[in-house]
């Protein structure tokens, strides 16, 4: 009988032998639970000053060169994560997206997509699912390499337009070289500027209807109910 089958509790067929693998996370867990709750410490001030200068022990990484104690404190991160909660008291050191503190056994972190949390979100890597599979059909289709480049830099908003430029403090005038009628964001130089349109026309892909706040969904719900020589002729267009 495998060991694993022996470590089951007696009432579930095996003999109640002890996993030495979770007895040793039990102890490690103990002492990760110091490093969260006992700050001052001495053992907690060298590895936050080693480890996790701007964090906490949830939000360390194994780093360079980490030492064989830090490594395995580090495997009973999660087990920890798992039990942890924040109590919110004055708030003041509570980050409301990256700590534990939401009173459910599951889902203890804040997933909400309201437009406020937008942005903060976004750098913690939440998409839908349909922004997840929009992703995989964009790198599956057979166009341009450059063209999947520059749909994905657009999508991720990270082309070089001169509103972009703008929050990089590059002094730039904003306003569009085509129209000079708006400023030049990702959206208006791709769907909502004049000569955009007219390209547009030229396609059988509709965008009349389509907003700046919307693009992104326009874009995936595109990728998922048009046929691929339409996403393909869209992403030439593009």
């Amino acid at each position: 009988m495998s060991w694993k089958r022996l470590c089951r509790h007696k009432h579930e067929g095996g003999i109640s032998f002890r996993d030495l693998r979770d007895y040793n996370l039990a102890f490690l867990g103990k002492q990760g639970w110091r490093l969260l709750t006992n700050e001052s410490s001495l053992v907690s001030r060298i590895y936050k000053a080693r480890y996790y200068p701007n964090g906490s022990f949830f939000s360390a990484t194994l780093g360079h060169n980490p030492s064989f104690i830090w490594r395995s404190l580090l495997e009973a991160k999660d087990l920890v994560l798992s039990g942890a909660r924040r109590y919110i008291g004055g708030g003041n050191s509570v980050s409301i997206l990256f700590d534990p503190w939401l009173p459910d056994d599951q889902t203890p972190f804040v997933s909400s997509h309201h437009l406020a949390l937008e942005g903060q979100l976004n750098n913690c890597n939440f998409i839908t699912d349909q922004q997840k599979e929009g992703y995989k059909r964009l790198w599956q289709f057979d166009i341009p390499p450059k063209v999947q480049h520059f749909l994905w830099r657009a999508l991720s908003e990270c082309l070089p337009t001169k509103i972009q430029l703008n929050t990089k403090h590059v002094n730039v005038e904003t306003s569009c070289p085509f129209c000079s009628l708006a400023e030049e964001t990702i959206f208006h130089i791709l769907l909502g500027c004049g000569f955009s349109k007219a390209c547009w026309n030229l396609s059988c892909v509709s965008t009349a209807t389509t907003r700046e706040n919307d693009f992104k969904l326009w874009f995936f719900s595109l990728l998922d109910s048009q046929p691929v020589d339409v996403i393909r002729e869209a992403a030439m267009v593009s």
